[in-house]
């Protein structure tokens, strides 16, 4: 978003981050799929007997980020306004 980070660049232009609207919301979103993502990373799944989610929940939490991503792409534009530079 903003492109903050980009892939195989390094650092993170923080100065991007002037137009982002960051809700409350977001931040529960962002826990929720970093928790549940977590549990099949790190060799996690293997060790600790938790299946790999099916293909169908894989699309369903794919289709859901994409969504809220959207979202949060459509409050930049009105964010850029809402904040002094």
């Amino acid at each position: 978003m903003r492109e903050v980070i980009l892939r195989f660049r390094k650092g993170v232009e923080t100065q991007r981050l002037a137009g982002v609207v960051v809700e409350d919301g977001d931040y529960a979103k962002v826990y929720a799929g970093m928790t549940k993502c977590s549990n099949y990373a790190h060799d996690k799944a293997l060790q600790g007997g938790i299946a790999v989610p099916d293909p169908d929940e894989l699309l369903a939490d794919i289709m859901e980020l994409d969504a809220w991503r959207e979202g949060i792409e459509k409050r930049v534009k009105p964010g850029l306004f809402m904040r002094p530079t």
